[in-house]
C-alpha cells in the first residue's frame, strides 16, 4: 500500500501553488499513465473472472 500513499493528494497543496506550470503538467501526466495501468489491470482482472 506504499504505492498507493504515495498517490494520494499531497496533504499540504499550499506547496503544489508554489510549482510551475510545467511540473503542474509533468505531475499530471505521471496520474494519468498511473490511471492508465490501473485500468489495464482492472480490464486483465475482469477478463479473467470472466473466463
Amino acid at each position: 500500500m506504499d504505492d498507493l500513499e504515495e498517490l494520494q493528494p499531497q496533504k499540504n497543496t499550499i506547496e503544489m501553488e508554489r510549482w510551475n506550470i510545467s511540473d503542474l503538467k509533468d505531475y499530471i501526466s505521471k496520474l494519468e499513465l498511473e490511471i492508465e495501468k490501473a485500468k489495464k489491470i482492472i480490464k486483465k482482472k475482469e477478463s479473467v473472472n470472466d473466463s
